[in-house]
């Protein structure tokens, strides 16, 4: 019979009190305490420590050993990223935020994910330390940098060359000056709230001032008379479909005793000085032009055409006018106030609220306009200028705001043999006479009908002389389909026509001016479906605007 007890963990021989004798009792005990004092808790050495025995206070050492059949690792997170210079946190992997950092052996911060992918590869972009990030977003084809969390970071480079989002396509290059003595920052403006130039100061800031023209024309050595020296002209929207003209210097500034504008006018009067003799007049104080809406000056709706902005010396005084005519600076001319009847004619100088009589002019600008609704001053001008301003080819036309085209465009047609087999509405012509410029393409087409194509918009001049066998309803249409009776089509697109009473001999001529789009396809055509042949016929189209 055994006189003693195993235990369960350590397998120690425990003698049994009042069975165990000594000094078996003695051998057991000094056998237990020998495995007491080696116990280190491992298999057959103690109850194996779990979680909830450790109290770890401490940094725990694993004296260079692995950690080895981890599931996971997790950390919490740390309000900042932990500075490399503290001993304790050299060589560690944490979270900050949300993201996973190392901090190496040399005290660098290295970020290794940011927004749920991962930076880069080692040495992609060095410096990333702390927030730093340089991230794509597949979602919009997006490479974003960031000097830290949500704040943007600057680019340093040589060029850039920008690219459509297509495959292989071709690149603007944006390159700085090729030789810069200081470095340069470039500040772009505001969205204007129209259209406007940039204009760029000398630190670099861009904005989109009046438009006005700068330039500077200094000519008080020469005896010509009408020279600006420091005078500028700016035109902006004022509200109201309003604008507003005004004389500036070439600082951008209103005129003033230190900073003044001068002009040469013709000399009206009498004295030592003769009749004729260039007088300068000295602008000192701010002196504008308020164009208000309604006012056309004889423009036209969705046409570019000029304007003419003159200076009038009245009595010593200077006042701006405004005409849609062409006026050299040896007129004498009296004015109209803007405003009154609507202001519509083009050949008249209107001022406000001055109205002046019989008074020397000078021509200082011209504006290049092209409103919506004529009279409703929404956009800026197209162009402003100041300085010499030379007459406008064929002033006669000026109506339109045009000028004639350096290329003639010309079709002129003989004969017909009669209407087109399928186009039987459409008259087909014989003998090409003219046939010049590029604004008209003439379609030769026995099948539907000849036609013409307009290619550039302009002002266009038709004529057709016809006669026939059948009396009949013969005209010019525009965009009318060639097997549509010349009176059933758009009355808008019938241009022009006559009524033919038939008959040997029997002839009528008609003709129409005005403006065409380009795209425009014009025809001679009839009522019924022929009015028969005949060498007489002729027509002719011509681009005179």
């Amino acid at each position: 019979m055994a006189d003693y007890t195993s235990t369960p963990n350590m397998a120690m021989n425990i003698p049994i009190v009042s069975q165990t004798t000594g000094p078996v009792y003695a051998t057991y005990v000094n056998a237990a305490f020998t495995t007491i004092d080696t116990h280190d808790h491992s298999s057959g050495k103690g109850v194996l420590i779990t979680p909830g025995g450790l109290n770890i206070n401490a940094d725990l050492t694993f004296n260079s050993n692995d950690a080895i059949a981890l599931r996971t690792s997790r950390y919490t997170s740390q309000i900042s990223t932990l500075s490399g210079s503290a001993s304790q946190d050299i060589q560690c992997i944490y979270v900050s935020g949300v993201d996973l950092y190392y901090n190496d052996g040399n005290g660098n911060t290295v970020r290794i994910t940011n927004g749920g992918s991962v930076t880069g590869a080692a040495g992609t972009i060095t410096g990333m330390t702390g927030s730093v990030s340089a991230v794509y977003t597949s979602g919009n084809a997006t490479f974003t940098f960031q000097s830290a969390t949500n704040v943007a970071a600057n680019l340093d480079g040589r060029n850039i060359i920008l690219r459509n989002a297509a495959a292989n396509s071709k690149g603007l290059t944006l390159s700085p000056p090729a030789a810069m003595a200081a470095d340069i920052a470039m500040t772009f403006p505001t969205l204007p709230a129209a259209s406007a130039f940039m204009v760029m100061d000398t630190s670099g800031n861009m904005t989109s001032p009046s438009q006005r023209d700068y330039i500077n024309a200094e000519y008080l050595n020469t005896s010509a008379v009408g020279d600006l020296v420091n005078c500028g002209l700016s035109c902006v929207s004022s509200g109201s479909n309003n604008w507003v003209l005004s004389l500036k210097t070439n600082s951008d500034g209103n005129p003033s005793v230190t900073d003044p504008i001068q002009i040469k006018f013709k000399n009206v009067g009498s004295g030592s000085a003769g009749f004729g003799t260039p007088i300068i007049r000295k602008i000192t104080v701010p002196t504008s032009l308020t164009i208000t809406s309604s006012s056309s000056f004889g423009t036209v709706s969705g046409v570019s055409q000029e304007l003419f902005v003159y200076a009038i010396d009245n009595s010593g005084t200077v006042v701006l006018g405004i005409s849609g005519a062409w006026w050299n600076d040896d007129a004498m001319a009296s004015s109209s106030p803007i405003g009154i009847a609507g202001s519509t004619s083009r050949t008249i100088i209107y001022t406000t609220p001055t109205i002046v009589s019989t008074r020397a002019i000078k021509l200082i600008g011209r504006i290049v306009t092209a409103q919506a609704t004529a009279g409703q001053w929404v956009s800026r001008p197209v162009d402003v200028t100041v300085g010499t301003i030379n007459k406008p080819t064929a002033q006669a036309f000026t109506t339109l705001g045009l000028t004639l085209p350096n290329n003639k465009s010309e079709v002129q047609l003989q004969g017909s043999v009669g209407n087109g087999s399928v186009g039987n509405r459409a008259r087909v012509f014989t003998s090409v006479v003219v046939n010049t410029g590029v604004a008209i393409t003439y379609n030769s087409d026995a099948t539907n009908g000849d036609s013409f194509t307009i290619n550039e918009a302009g002002v266009y001049t038709i004529g057709l002389t016809t006669c026939g066998t059948s009396p009949q309803t013969v005209g010019v249409t525009r965009n009318t389909a060639a097997t549509t009776a010349f009176n059933s089509g758009a009355v808008n697109d019938m241009l022009t026509f006559f009524n033919s009473t038939g008959g040997t001999n029997s002839s009528a001529t008609c003709a129409w001016t005005g403006f065409l789009t380009s795209g425009d396809v014009i025809r001679a055509q009839t009522e019924g479906t022929d009015c028969g042949a005949s060498t007489s016929q002729k027509f002719y189209i011509i681009k005179i605007l």
